[in-house]
């Protein structure tokens, strides 16, 4: 079991050596500035997505189309933009998931909401108004006890479900539908219990 430990443990150190000489030796050859560069970018139109999935009113605007680069652009400068993308994505995922506990909970906290919100917007767009509030608020309790009281996080569905219930068949002045039900239970199951 020692030895087993001590493997554990120098592959652990391993990773985050080979790691440090990966973000050493991108550094060195593309520049500091341009990572920051890419993250930026990807930081501004997630949050532009996020606020229009929030909003739900029209398309966010932006100065920059990232989906259709700009006319002058070689194809040295397409592969350069597509190898620090893929580097900065590669470097944000592998702190993620090495990053502890509180942070990866909030990290994945995000990617539920915003899967919520978009799954809703879905059903919204249908004519179907579920309990969005609720579910988020939800999942965000879900994801905490799921971090640190691993053990109760199981009854933190049947809880939201029972929640969910109640507002919308006793708190609204009309009773919800099906549809609104079950969507409500659907965006809560898939969005944010799974994962």
């Amino acid at each position: 079991p020692d030895s087993l430990k001590r493997d554990a443990a120098s592959q652990t150190s391993m990773v985050v050596e080979s790691l440090c000489s990966f973000i050493a030796l991108f550094i060195m050859s593309f520049g500091l500035s341009h990572l920051f560069n890419v993250l930026w970018l990807f930081f501004k139109y997630y949050t532009l997505y996020v606020k229009w999935l929030w909003d739900g009113k029209e398309a966010p605007s932006t100065e920059i189309d990232p989906l259709n680069p700009k006319s002058g652009e070689t194809a040295a400068m397409k592969t350069r933009r597509r190898i620090l993308t893929g580097i900065g994505c590669g470097i944000f995922g592998t702190t993620w998931v090495f990053s502890g506990n509180f942070l990866f909970t909030l990290l994945m906290l995000a990617q539920c909401v915003v899967a919520q919100l978009e799954y809703y917007r879905m059903c919204a767009f249908a004519g179907i108004n579920a309990a969005r509030r609720i579910s988020i608020f939800c999942s965000i309790v879900l994801n905490f006890v799921a971090c640190y009281q691993p053990l109760l996080h199981e009854i933190v569905l049947p809880l939201a479900s029972t929640w969910i219930m109640l507002w919308f068949l006793l708190m609204r002045k009309q009773p919800g539908t099906i549809s609104e039900i079950a969507t409500s239970f659907m965006g809560l199951f898939y969005c944010a219990y799974l994962p």
